[in-house]
């Protein structure tokens, strides 16, 4: 069985001011960092890149394919990215995805691994963390599949929020009793939207 991880990095980061997933944290760019997360439980990562928007210089992980996909039109939002990339992965055999954020620079893969592992009973599609109370949508686990269908879907209907996914799928969550011990301090969940968000303390928590 193949997995893929997806990464989201279409954003506009507008909120940055700048390339934000090129910005480095401990000399590593922050997509670098996302990429390494997800390569260590995938067989192949796939990254959702803007439309038009600079490729990066990226090289995956030794024994992980890596592809570069892009938004099919601009402005789409992260569920746009998405579906392009389960496309992609569908076509290379992908059955099961996690789901990251190119933003993400401190995701625990054990945590990747506790919501790939829900996807081990037949009866579900998806499977979100709980954080402070209520379902997230990154990181996150799916079935490529059904993934895909929900998400052609959604987009064919106008939506465009990818939390909205989850409601057309099976969908299992990842209480904080099971990641907590994990992920500590909670910096799987954590993501950077402005270039203060680099500086914040470690253990600070979700954000």
């Amino acid at each position: 069985m193949k997995i893929a991880g997806l990464v989201l990095a279409g954003g506009s980061a507008r909120r940055f001011g700048g390339d934000k997933l090129a910005a480095e944290i401990d000399g590593r760019s922050l997509l670098e960092r996302a990429v390494a997360a997800s390569a260590d439980v995938c067989d192949m990562v796939v990254v959702a890149l803007a439309v038009d928007g600079p490729a990066p210089s990226l090289v995956g992980p030794a024994g992980v394919d890596l592809e570069l996909v892009r938004d099919p039109y601009p402005d789409g939002g992260p569920l746009v990215g998405l579906a392009a990339a389960l496309e992609h992965a569908s076509r290379l055999g992908a059955e099961r995805a996690v789901v990251v954020g190119g933003d993400m620079p401190w995701l625990r893969p054990a945590v990747l691994r506790a919501l790939l592992d829900a996807l081990a009973d037949p009866g579900t599609d998806a499977c979100e963390p709980v954080v402070d109370g209520a379902p997230r949508p990154l990181p996150s686990a799916l079935r490529v599949r059904p993934a895909l269908a929900a998400a052609r879907i959604r987009l064919g209907s106008g939506g465009r929020s990818l939390a909205g996914l989850f409601d057309e799928l099976r969908t299992a969550t990842l209480e904080e009793a099971a990641w907590r011990p994990l992920d500590a301090d909670g910096e799987s969940f954590r993501d950077v939207d402005r270039a203060a968000d680099l500086e914040r303390p470690r253990g600070a928590g979700p954000g």
